[in-house]
């Protein structure tokens, strides 16, 4: 069946907000121009009609590992097998990784463990107007300059064990502002970054030593776009301390995904002091 697969190309941009579009999913151009920048997209392509009717994008963070992400199919050709055979097709192009992950809705976890993918934990979508504490935190958050990115890179793969260097240099375009947090011999400890989705402030990718870091480079973020809606994306795991402190600011739950894993598991002990970029990424 994969004689209808062929590479995406920036081209195919409108086709795909379309079969967003057709699914429901919000219209997030720069998101997908972004992951068809990073990654390697593959369409599906309709033999009577020549239309775009499934996409789905491999993201590789160097040899180790490679997120799945943007796997839809139009809901008019569904049931068709159509979503096996892109899946299929991306995991011959990833076999060379240790490890390859993927943010599941329930409906596409069932073909993803038939796949070989097992669940690891939820990730729960935080949504609301960040209500500010009393008094600000007293950690210092600054402004990392587009030009300093690479600065990024270490703290960023110890805490993940992977490297995704690559879209860390690209998210200094795409995100509107990235903060950080500095020991005393001035290295990046933690990070956090902002971009616009849908009107509001999406908060990820961001990584931290402690939670309470993490909640501090949220809180910085959130009280600087003071009366605008707030997205976060947080692991559901025993601490939930990030999840609690949200809910507390009045970032509600909105929803839950599942994270699987196919391969080699990943380290997930630091995983409240991480929040990922967007669940089509990582």
């Amino acid at each position: 069946m994969n004689s209808g697969i062929r590479r995406l190309e920036p081209s195919d941009v409108p086709a795909c907000l379309a079969l967003a579009v057709d699914r429901g999913w919000p219209e997030e151009e720069a998101r997908w121009r972004l992951l068809l920048e990073v990654g390697e997209g593959y369409g599906w392509v309709a033999p009577d009609t020549g239309e775009l009717v499934g996409a789905v994008v491999l993201t590789r963070f160097g040899a180790r590992a490679g997120v799945v992400g943007l796997m839809l199919v139009r809901s008019d050709h569904g049931g068709r097998g159509i979503g096996r055979a892109l899946m299929e097709r991306l995991l011959d192009e990833a076999a060379g990784s240790d490890t390859v992950f993927l943010y599941a809705t329930d409906e596409g976890r069932p073909l993803y463990e038939k796949l070989g993918f097992r669940a690891s934990h939820e990730v729960a979508t935080h949504l609301g107007t960040f209500v500010p504490p009393a008094r600000p935190g007293a950690l210092r958050v600054q402004t990392l300059a587009p030009g300093d990115i690479r600065e990024l890179h270490v703290p960023d793969a110890a805490l993940l064990g992977f490297d995704r260097g690559h879209l860390l240099d690209r998210l200094a375009k795409f995100a509107r502002e990235i903060r950080v947090v500095r020991a005393p011999d001035g290295r990046v400890t933690g990070y956090a970054a902002a971009w616009d989705n849908a009107g509001r402030t999406a908060v990820g990718p961001v990584v931290a030593p402690t939670p309470d870091v993490l909640c501090a480079l949220v809180e910085d973020i959130a009280v600087r776009d003071r009366g605008r809606a707030v997205r976060l994306e947080c692991p559901v795991v025993p601490d939930g301390t990030v999840r609690a402190w949200a809910v507390r600011h009045g970032l509600r739950e909105t929803g839950r995904c599942t994270f699987m894993v196919r391969g080699r598991p990943l380290p997930d002990g630091r995983l409240p002091s991480y929040a990922p970029f967007m669940q089509s990424i990582g």
